[in-house]
């Protein structure tokens, strides 16, 4: 058995549609579950069965089903980025705990699309513990745009939209570290040093055992890596820099309210200036309307409205 989750609350519910089906497309072997941070119950109460019906047909679990210590404590504390990113760990936890014979997790942030087979990580899974992606592997520009390096030090060197743990002993023993320090630092801090859950991992591969830091440059690929890497069609798959395929685009910071932007998090780049990857986002905006993005984009999460409720 292996599984690929993602965790989104229901404003996202599109994007982790989207995932879902571009890996149910590339990778049919994989059970697709959606970690939901938010309340089904509650979208039940107000939603039209178009949509309901979405939900019914996905694999979900929800946060209130791990096993999270005094819960409400948890999740007052943290807004709808920390929170999302907070319980990671605890769903590989479950995953591990309750699958029967469960060879390795995958976990995805929803803002991505799978465009290949992922069977090299089956490979690197027999050898290695985790597998993770660092944001870029040759040097940035100091030319005054942003994304800089310095912002790639706040925020982490490994991108926790993708990382890969195998079954192991030693993958406990690092998600029970990861547990105990998201439950008590998952907030976005830069005078103290804190990122949510991806600035911790820069001490996995110290840390912990048999860690491989994927070099493919079809992994993982996104607005902080462009700089390196150019998208060309060759007989109708993806590929970068005409040498390898395209894993996987990472559409962080993309809006379809802005659908000429590549991400709300830089000015490097525009898509007069990379034509190449304007095919990917046009494939995400077909899949976004599919799943009627703007009809999900505006839910208002469970534990955040309730939190503000309470305070």
């Amino acid at each position: 058995m292996k599984i690929v989750f993602t965790i989104c609350s229901l404003n996202y519910f599109a994007q982790a549609l989207s995932l879902g089906e571009s890996l149910n497309i590339t990778n049919p072997h994989y059970k697709f579950v959606i970690g939901l941070a938010d309340k089904l119950d509650e979208f039940y109460k107000c939603c039209d069965k178009e949509l309901i019906s979405l939900a019914l047909k996905s694999n979900i679990i929800e946060i209130d089903k791990l096993d999270i210590p005094d819960f409400e404590s948890f999740y007052l504390k943290y807004n709808i980025m920390e929170l999302n990113t907070a319980v990671k760990p605890y769903y590989f936890d479950y995953f591990f705990k309750n699958t029967k014979d469960l060879e390795y997790v995958v976990y995805f942030d929803p803002d991505i699309l799978v465009y290949s087979y992922l069977g090299d990580l089956d490979k690197h899974l027999i050898d290695y513990n985790f597998v993770i992606t660092p944001h870029i592997l040759s040097p940035l520009n100091d030319d005054g745009l942003f994304l800089k390096e310095q912002q790639i030090n706040n925020t982490g060197i490994f991108n926790l939209g993708f990382i890969a743990i195998r079954n192991s002993e030693e993958s406990q023993r690092f998600i029970n570290w990861w547990k105990e320090r998201l439950y008590k630092y998952c907030y976005v801090n830069f005078e103290k040093g804190l990122f949510v859950d991806q600035i911790w991992i820069n001490f996995l591969p110290i840390f912990f055992k048999k860690t491989l830091i994927e070099r493919d440059l079809g992994y993982n690929v996104a607005y902080w890596n462009l700089h390196e890497r150019t998208v060309c069609l060759k007989n109708n798959v993806y590929m970068i820099n005409g040498e390898t395929k395209l894993k996987f685009y990472h559409f962080s910071g993309f809006l379809l309210s802005e659908p000429n932007m590549i991400s709300k998090y830089q000015n490097r780049y525009s898509f007069d200036k990379k034509r190449d990857i304007k095919p990917l986002f046009n494939d995400y905006i077909f899949l976004l309307n599919k799943y009627f993005y703007n009809r999900f984009e505006n839910f208002k999460c469970f534990y955040i409205k309730n939190r503000n409720e309470m305070r």
